[in-house]
């Protein structure tokens, strides 16, 4: 797919495989983002988004799941 960006957010707070699964499933489902990876050791996401998505959703979506996004 042509305009689609790849970000990578650090996700405080993803402490087991579970938390990984349910960070996938979630982000998968919001508008404009696909190919997500979670990274339970470097508790990181990745993921691709078109270039318009505007990512506070994505990080609005952590947060009300528990997530702290850390810089």
């Amino acid at each position: 797919m042509l305009g689609l960006e790849k970000s990578t957010l650090k996700v405080d707070g993803m402490t087991c495989a579970h938390c990984t699964t349910r960070i996938t499933s979630a982000l998968n489902e919001l508008e404009g983002i696909s190919k997500v990876k979670t990274n339970l050791k470097n508790q990181t996401v990745t993921f691709s988004h078109k270039k318009e998505t505007d990512l506070s959703v994505v990080e609005n979506k952590l947060k009300e799941m528990g997530y702290k996004i850390t810089k």
